[in-house]
């Protein structure tokens, strides 16, 4: 899920991933989960058509392949999901993601990450697609968190992003890290801009101590909208760290300002704001918990600068070698300091929970919730939260891992 993505991104970028991949033994792995559940939803389009809960059945297939050898790692995933509504109609949903890390030489390290998302209303936020499980190493994706979309709920989206990044050792203690990326996002909701985004970052990093990174990095990002000629563009430093508190805990950080432009046709205005981002990770053999929070500017879908504060927490949780327990939680707020987008609403949450059980090697059992919406009161007659319950049968082939 994004949220774990986000969790985890101020470590996982700039650590040396193909660094991991080269100490690792050969792995060549593949597995397919199908799942088939049902459930019901108070308010299955929230910001959408709709407003009255209906009952759904689902099914979803989730492929996975990891392969990895002395210098190199790679994993893909792809999940689809379909849920027939009985009050409304099937939607689709589809989650395309890849990743390789590949240590060139003792000094140079080279990643890549792409993530490719058909989604509709919000919904692959409470879904877990990215869970990394407790003991094992978290090697991506390599991608820079996405900011959680203030317009997320309502009509479909479609997103594409992808980046290529480089780690170059440069003594015993420092490295250089730098990678460059793009992404597209598309909107079928009226009032929304579909836009391009490019983005570059550079940094240094410096260890103190076995436990202990420290570093600086430049990013810059410019965002086009369609073919009105309006744009955005942010650029800031940041001071880095990542600490390892404990041998289970770990500490990751960033504090630092962005410089901002907005361009509406031939006028342009500039602002500057403080960011930051903070993430407190403990991980043990059968706990993997992230907290994080994090504050930052970033271009909305109708063309325009939000900030954003944020908080959120992760947790996978095996309570035994046959039950897992995984949360993931998220709240957002928005604000516009030049009170320019008065459609946004400023509060944003979503929240989920998931429980199963194995039955034998292949074949497990269990249940889910989920809550999303918008917080205050709402603007018009509509409801604007859902509250959905599922219980679910899934079968693996391939790897049992």
């Amino acid at each position: 899920m994004r949220a774990i993505v986000l969790s985890r991104c101020v470590a996982a970028a700039t650590l040396g991933l193909a660094g991991q991949a080269a100490a690792a033994e050969e792995v060549n792995s593949t597995s397919v989960d199908l799942t088939a559940g049902a459930g019901y939803s108070t308010n299955p389009f929230v910001g959408g058509k709709g407003g009255s809960g209906s009952a759904f059945a689902r099914l979803a297939a989730m492929l996975s392949h990891h392969w990895s050898s002395e210098r190199t790692s790679t994993a893909v995933t792809a999940y689809w999901e379909g849920s027939e509504y009985f009050n409304y109609r099937m939607t689709n949903l589809l989650a395309i993601s890849g990743q390789t890390a590949h240590a060139v030489n003792e000094r140079l390290d080279l990643t890549a990450a792409g993530r490719l998302a058909a989604d509709f209303s919000g919904e692959l936020a409470n879904r877990f697609l990215d869970v990394v499980p407790p003991g094992q190493p978290d090697t991506g994706p390599a991608l820079p968190g996405v900011p959680e979309d203030a317009y997320l709920y309502g009509g479909r989206q479609y997103r594409a992003n992808g980046e290529v990044g480089l780690s170059w050792r440069a003594s015993e203690r420092s490295r250089i890290v730098g990678s460059v990326g793009a992404s597209r996002a598309v909107f079928s909701q009226s009032g929304l801009a579909d836009h391009t985004t490019e983005d570059a970052s550079i940094g240094y990093q410096r260890s103190l101590s076995e436990q202990t990174d420290v570093g600086l990095r430049l990013t810059a990002t410019g965002t086009q909208f369609g073919g009105s000629g309006n744009s955005t563009f942010i650029m800031g430093p940041a001071a880095t760290i990542h600490t390892h508190i404990s041998q289970e805990w770990t500490l990751a950080g960033s504090v630092g300002v962005t410089f901002s432009k907005v361009r509406h046709g031939v006028h342009d205005s500039h602002s500057a704001d403080p960011s930051l981002s903070a993430s407190l990770c403990h991980d043990n053999v059968t706990l993997r918990l992230c907290a994080n929070v994090g504050h930052y500017t970033h271009s909305s879908a109708v063309a325009q600068l939000i900030t954003a504060t944020t908080a959120g927490l992760d947790l996978v949780k095996l309570l035994d070698n046959k039950q897992t327990i995984e949360v993931s939680a998220a709240y957002m707020r928005y604000s516009n300091a030049q009170g320019q987008i008065a459609s946004i609403r400023p509060d944003q949450y979503r929240a989920a929970a998931s429980y199963s059980r194995l039955l034998n090697d292949r074949l497990s059992v269990g249940a889910s919730a989920s809550a999303r919406g918008f917080g205050g009161a709402a603007s018009s007659g509509s409801r604007e939260s859902d509250l959905s319950g599922t219980v679910f049968l899934r079968y693996r082939w391939g790897n049992r891992g």
